[in-house]
C-alpha cells in the first residue's frame, strides 16, 4: 500500500509497545506521532499504548473528537474499556501484537508476528488490518467473546515461559550453579524446543519421559521435587498438559494411565491424570520423538 495515503497515526504511552510501535511504523513511511499517556491528540487513528488499568479512564477522559478512530493495544480487554472515546463520539477498535517487547524501538519484532484487530466498523477494521500489513505482520481476528481466553493463551506462552525458566534455573542454583550460568546451560534447551514446534509442530514437537511414557522418570522427578512445592506444582501442571499432547502423538493407553495415575497422586485433579485442555486429538497421529 502507499504510506503517504494512511491518515496520520498517534500513540498514546511511551513504554516499550508504544516505542517500538512508533519506531516500525516510521520506519514504514507513516506519520505517527508519540505522546505521554495523558496528553491530548486529534490524529486520526490513535493507539493506546498503555498498561490494561490505565486504558477505561484514558478513554473517559478525551478529549475525542466525532469520527476519530481509538484502538486500545492491550490484549485481554473488551470494547467496553473504550465506551468513553465512544460516548464522545469516536469509533473504536483493537489493535494487539502478539509478541514481547522487553525494550522499546525494535521494529523488526513486528516482522511476521500476528496481530489480532477488530473495529465496531468494517471500514475501520480494514483501516488496522492495513497497520498490520505495513508493520510486515499477520492480522488475525479473534471474538470478542474469546479475547481473555486468546490472552490467557498468550500469556501462557510468553509470561509462562520465563516463569518456568526462572524456577529451573533456581533448582540448579541449588547445587551451587549461579542463575546466570544455569540460565546460559538451558537456553539451547528452550531454543531446541521452540524450533521442534517450528520445523514439526503439534503434537509431533513434544519429546521427554511423558511422550515416552516413562513413568518411573516421572516418578523420580515428582520425588525429587518435594521439598520444592512450587516446582512441583509447576511440574505437574505441565506434565499433564504434555500427557494430553503425547496422547496425540500415540501414547500406549497403559502408558498413558500410568503417567496420568502419577500425576494425579500428586495433585487435587482428576486422578486420571486428564485435562480440560482442548486438543485436535485424532486429526492426526505421529509416532512420539525421543
Amino acid at each position: 500500500m502507499e504510506q503517504s495515503s494512511f491518515p496520520p497515526v498517534g500513540i498514546l504511552g511511551r513504554g516499550r509497545l508504544g516505542l517500538s510501535l512508533a519506531g516500525a511504523l516510521r520506519t514504514a513511511g507513516l506519520d505517527v506521532e508519540v505522546l505521554p499517556g495523558r496528553a491530548a491528540t486529534d490524529r486520526p487513528v490513535v493507539l493506546l499504548c498503555l498498561p490494561d488499568d490505565a486504558v477505561a479512564t484514558r478513554a473517559s477522559a478525551g478529549p475525542w473528537r466525532s469520527g476519530q478512530l481509538v484502538a486500545h493495544c492491550t490484549g485481554g480487554l473488551g470494547a467496553d474499556a473504550l465506551k468513553g472515546a465512544r460516548d464522545a463520539g469516536a469509533r473504536t477498535g483493537w489493535f494487539h501484537p502478539l509478541q514481547t517487547f522487553p525494550t522499546g524501538g525494535h521494529g523488526a519484532r513486528f516482522r511476521g508476528v500476528a496481530v489480532a484487530v477488530d473495529a465496531d466498523a468494517g471500514d475501520d477494521r480494514e483501516l488496522l488490518v492495513r497497520l498490520v500489513e505495513a508493520l510486515g505482520a499477520r492480522p488475525i481476528r479473534v471474538p470478542a467473546a474469546s479475547r481473555a481466553r486468546y490472552h490467557a493463551a498468550a500469556v501462557m506462552v510468553a509470561n509462562g515461559l520465563i516463569a518456568l525458566a526462572a524456577g529451573a534455573a533456581a533448582l540448579w542454583q541449588e547445587w551451587g550453579v549461579p542463575r546466570d550460568e544455569a540460565l546460559s546451560a538451558l537456553l539451547p534447551l528452550i531454543e531446541a524446543s521452540a524450533a521442534n514446534l517450528r520445523e514439526v509442530g503439534l503434537p509431533g514437537g513434544l519429546t521427554g519421559p511423558v511422550a515416552r511414557g516413562d513413568v518411573e522418570t516421572v516418578r523420580r522427578h515428582l520425588e525429587a521435587l518435594e521439598h520444592a512445592p512450587s516446582a512441583r506444582d509447576a511440574y505437574v501442571a505441565t506434565m499433564r498438559l504434555a500427557l494430553e499432547v503425547a496422547r496425540e502423538q500415540g501414547l500406549e493407553t497403559v502408558k498413558g494411565e500410568a503417567v496420568g495415575a502419577v500425576l494425579g497422586a500428586a495433585t487435587s485433579g482428576p486422578a486420571d491424570g486428564s485435562s480440560a485442555v482442548v486438543t485436535g486429538r485424532g486429526r492426526r497421529r505421529v509416532t512420539g520423538c525421543a
